[in-house]
């Protein structure tokens, strides 16, 4: 009873508020409250140099078993290097194989599989090993051909069959070839029909279909596009254009795959002279259109995706001197405030993550001292409370106040008053993602009241 009241009272607050902000020729009304200008919901947790050495170390990759180990590798003096730990103590970084460009996959019983690149006798090809408990197996040639393959990438679907994906220049123009294992020592490989292009990423679905993004020129316009297709019953689709943007180049896709099998697609996108972090979500010929959700004037690039089994996700991306992130609402669809991950005035960049239920594992290179870059990790906890607008863990009346004061603002009319200073129209504060902000919202906020992250 006192529940229902306290929200019959802020729900009319909230309207007083709302109407004096229509009331004042739709000016919204400005509301003192914490600034938004970096989330505060979860505090990442002080990150961690799991290389520390003094040659360069980039391109990391994250997997995190069951049992919460965290498996890291990345690219050293010409070498893929490997360490675990994240649960216990890390242990020491270790040369895995010779290569670069890696890619981690974990299996149902929480087996950790790798492809990468190894140049050998002057041919670069693909190459697949697994870690078993204690080392990495000898690696197998994936892709024996006789171009360049480059940029692999390697999922796992249930029922032991393990699929990678790479680029190579056998026939004389990048093209996507597809490799299939059931225990790794025998691979099947094709090119992919219809698959030109590069830079390809990998993800399953619950339903065990593989779900493929890459970069490839439009035929008609010669600048990149991103594309999709996915391999269902041993074959695969056509491709789709996802980003469609024919004045624009689409680069650097990532992609993850919801437990309702929706695909979640980001890329690069670029915007003049700057570029921009954009991302659609749909299936097979129905998705979303395509929206900025980088929000920064500064550039915006190498985006990484992830989505858990809850179907909350969070994206990284590197914006010069800092990394970046957000986090997907399943409940909503909607993405909560920005938030600085890391930053390093001297670089930062080749951000990485993996989503489990729980927690995000981020990973990424830092320039330490001068041309001396080293990978280093973080974690911060999954909240997944869209009513939580202000970011502080918990839904309260801020939260409500905050909505509030955006009353009649909307996707055509982000600053009635053309003044940016008062709070204007923001997704975040949308939480029905109708782009209008109205009593639907505010009530969306009140009947969340009191929920916290744990």
């Amino acid at each position: 009873m006192i529940r229902a009241s306290l929200l019959v009272v802020l729900l009319c607050s909230a309207i007083v508020i709302g109407a004096s902000s229509a009331a004042a020729g739709d000016a919204p009304l400005t509301v003192a409250a914490p600034s938004l200008a970096a989330s505060t919901l979860q505090v990442w947790a002080t990150s961690e140099n799991l290389a520390n050495t003094a040659t360069d170390s980039r391109a990391p990759r994250l997997v995190v078993t069951g049992n919460g180990t965290v498996h890291a590798v990345w690219e050293e003096e010409e070498s893929i290097y490997h360490t675990s730990g994240g649960s216990g103590p890390w242990s020491a970084p270790a040369g895995a194989v010779l290569g670069d460009s890696p890619s981690l996959a974990l299996d149902s019983s929480d087996g950790v599989h790798m492809t990468f690149v190894s140049e050998i006798g002057g041919s670069f090809d693909v190459f697949y090993a697994r870690w078993d408990g204690s080392g990495w197996t000898l690696p197998v040639n994936v892709s024996v051909t006789s171009g360049v393959s480059s940029a692999p990438v390697i999922a796992f679907v249930p029922g032991n069959s393990l699929h990678i994906v790479w680029a190579d220049n056998t026939g004389g123009t990048l093209a996507l070839y597809h490799g299939q294992s059931s225990d790794g020592s025998s691979w099947s490989t094709f090119p992919i029909p219809n698959g030109t292009g590069t830079t390809p990423a990998l993800a399953i679905g619950s339903d065990g279909i593989l779900h493929l993004a890459w970069q490839s020129p439009d035929a008609d316009t010669g600048l990149d596009e991103i594309w999709h297709m996915k391999f269902s019953g041993g074959s695969w689709s056509l491709p789709e254009n996802i980003s469609a943007t024919p004045n624009e180049t689409s680069t650097g896709p990532s992609l993850a795959v919801a437990p309702d099998n929706t695909v979640h697609i980001v890329w690069q996108e670029a915007l003049g002279s700057n570029t921009a972090i954009y991302y659609s979500s749909g299936q097979l010929g129905d998705w979303t259109q395509a929206n900025d959700v980088s929000g920064t004037l500064q550039s915006a690039k190498f985006p990484a995706l992830g989505i858990n089994a809850a179907g909350n996700g969070f994206l990284l991306w590197d914006e010069g001197s800092v990394i970046m992130g957000r986090e997907l609402y399943a409940a909503t669809g909607t993405w909560a405030a920005r938030e600085q991950v890391a930053s390093d005035v001297f670089g930062i960049s080749d951000p990485a993550l993996f989503l489990n239920s729980n927690t995000v594992h981020a990973a990424w290179a830092e320039e330490v001292s001068a041309f001396n870059w080293d990978i280093f990790y973080s974690t911060r906890p999954v909240c997944g409370l869209p009513a939580d607008v202000d970011g502080d863990g918990d839904v309260d009346v801020v939260d409500i106040m905050l909505v509030a004061s955006r009353w009649r603002t909307s996707c055509d009319n982000r600053d009635p008053d053309n003044n940016p200073g008062t709070p204007n129209y923001e997704a975040r504060y949308d939480l029905n993602d109708d782009c209008s902000i109205n009593i639907v919202d505010i009530m969306l906020v009140a009947v969340n009241w009191g929920e916290r992250c744990e």
